[in-house]
């Protein structure tokens, strides 16, 4: 189904993707307990080293494994919490104040990504959101097999490597709908307004989905990467 013909200026069109509010809430709290946590521990170490000299084991624990664990934690808000805005000449990465444009041709990796046979782990007690989708790189990436883009990018490379996610069965709404502001396409913003709030028999009975993470309609981003002259490696039209 075409969805995109008629519109007289569809080349100059953005695409807006970011996660939805669940996944801010959701890295918000876990940064929360983390804090508390590391607060715990910094004053158990400050105790304990008023009782005795410091030695190795404590230095370690109070000082080196707090400033990695943040450092995760703040590679995880990035790699979340960012926002993508893409047009024909290349991608925005935006977080707060804080961005940085990317060429399409700077990047060195525009790739299909097939998630069947990937550890693909989601918050406990949520099932699986996505099955595919489009992992994108400055520089090249050396990528177990295994890793799906979401940790690639959390662990190895949370602002110059993003992805999309393509929605599951896509994203069924007219070009109208999806535009917030003429020009602008907003998936995750048509999926918040269309969600419908799950009963207690579905609250009690069903696995919900994970938060929705850079969802896209894969026929209609397809189509724009197609008219802008981006190549996806590894996908081909034919299959699509």
């Amino acid at each position: 189904m075409d969805r995109s013909g008629g519109y007289s200026e569809e080349e100059n069109v953005q695409l807006k993707i970011y996660s939805d509010q669940d996944t801010h809430g959701m890295v918000a709290w876990v940064i929360i307990i983390a804090l508390v946590l590391l607060g715990i521990m910094w004053h158990d170490v400050y105790c304990i080293s008023r009782v005795k000299s410091l030695s190795i084991s404590i230095i370690l624990i109070g000082g080196v494994f707090p400033v990695v664990f943040l450092l995760t934690i703040l590679s995880a808000y990035i790699t979340f919490c960012h926002e993508l805005v893409m047009n024909k000449e290349g991608c925005m990465v935006r977080l707060w104040k804080i961005h940085r444009f990317y060429k399409w041709d700077e990047l060195k990796v525009k790739r299909y990504e097939n998630y069947k046979d990937m550890m693909y782990s989601t918050p406990r007690s949520l099932k699986r959101g996505y099955d595919e989708g489009i992992l994108f790189s400055l520089k090249k990436v050396k990528k177990p097999k295994w890793m799906p883009p979401k940790t690639y990018c959390c662990y190895r490379r949370p602002w110059s490597a993003f992805y999309v996610n393509f929605y599951p069965g896509g994203i069924d709404a007219d070009l109208e709908e999806l535009q917030p502001e003429k020009g602008i396409i907003d998936w995750t913003m048509y999926l918040e307004k269309t969600k419908k709030k799950p009963t207690m028999k579905q609250i009690w009975c069903e696995i919900e989905r994970e938060p929705e993470n850079y969802p896209v309609d894969k026929e209609l981003f397809l189509h724009y990467m197609d008219l802008w002259g981006v190549e996806i490696e590894g996908y081909h039209k034919e299959e699509g």
